[in-house]
């Protein structure tokens, strides 16, 4: 039911997307969600972009949580899986996955930003 409700409210976030260096792009970061609710918003999302990246990060007390996913498209120019990984080694973690899509975490929380801003620098527009 969670996972639903979340999947839902889909068209609030599609207004938070921005141009990308190859088309839309969403970065967005939540408190306390559980992995499954940002695979299943990333799979609603994504295919709702013009060409797009969604990159959502999840943090709660202890750990931030990372699910990326690539338009087929973007594929040879955007790495879903190189994207989560370096995010998730700064955050003191480890994650990867394929082209398209992937995911991780680590435990630094205080690296946020940071995070926030090397995700941006890979697929926003400047």
């Amino acid at each position: 039911k969670l996972i639903a409700k979340e999947v839902s409210n889909v068209n609030t976030y599609l207004d938070e997307k921005k141009k990308g260096i190859y088309g839309d792009v969403l970065i967005k970061v939540f408190e306390n969600k559980s992995i499954n609710i940002l695979k299943s918003l990333a799979g609603a999302i994504s295919p709702r972009l013009t060409n797009g990246v969604v990159f959502l990060i999840n943090k709660t007390d202890s750990s931030l949580n990372f699910v990326c996913k690539v338009n087929d498209y973007l594929k040879d120019k955007v790495d879903a899986g190189l994207l989560v990984k370096d995010a998730s080694k700064i955050a003191g973690g480890n994650g990867g996955g394929s082209k398209v899509f992937a995911q991780g975490g680590g435990t630094i929380i205080d690296k946020l930003d940071m995070i926030l801003t090397y995700v941006k620098s890979k697929i926003e527009k400047e």
